[in-house]
């Protein structure tokens, strides 16, 4: 850092220290901030483990962009939920950006439901997102409460190929795989 780095450092936290600051300082003070968020950020995924299995698959040897266009199209999936019972879902992925998934659900007591739902994904280096803007109440689909959390999900990207994706829920530790099927692909009866 220069001499005249360092004195204007210096000079923003005595501002700081002080409760005063520019708007100058200010702007300064959010770029820190900023990038140590941004290296937190770094060093924790890299101290709880989710980046060097990604780093170590074969898939880290595609571009962010390829990744993101073998994720297009229909997906299939099925997994026993923690109840019993089981969830099927088809989700559809559209080049921009939204996606429509339906589930099927069936409770351990017999009793099978279905549930659709909107919303938006991308992928950003191992982590794969969607956010729920919407799903069918009746024959209407409705919006949801953006401000909720609950309506926002990252999962980190285990494995990407042409006809197979392996995700882990970073909330719930709960591991999905799906396949691509053809576009129009019903549920298996």
């Amino acid at each position: 850092m220069t001499d005249a780095g360092k004195t204007a450092f210096k000079s923003l936290i005595v501002s700081i220290s002080n409760g005063r600051t520019t708007q100058d300082e200010g702007a300064a003070m959010r770029c820190i901030f900023t990038a140590l968020a941004i290296v937190a950020a770094l060093t924790c995924g890299v101290i709880v483990g989710h980046g060097p299995s990604f780093a170590a698959s074969n898939d880290s040897l595609l571009t962010q962009q390829e990744k993101r266009d073998l994720l297009i199209g229909t997906w299939f999936g099925e997994t026993p939920p923690n109840t019993g019972g089981r969830v099927q879902w088809i989700i559809e992925r559209e080049k921009d950006g939204t996606y429509r998934i339906q589930f099927r659900i069936f409770g351990a007591d017999g009793s099978s439901g279905t549930h659709l739902e909107t919303g938006i994904w991308g992928i950003s280096g191992p982590v794969y997102f969607s956010a729920t803007q919407g799903w069918r109440q009746g024959s209407e689909i409705v919006g949801t409460d953006t401000t909720q959390a609950r309506f926002y999900d990252a999962y980190e990207i285990l494995s990407l190929k042409e006809s197979l994706f392996e995700y882990q829920h970073y909330v719930t530790g709960t591991k999905y795989k799906v396949r691509k099927v053809r576009r129009g692909f019903k549920f298996p009866n």
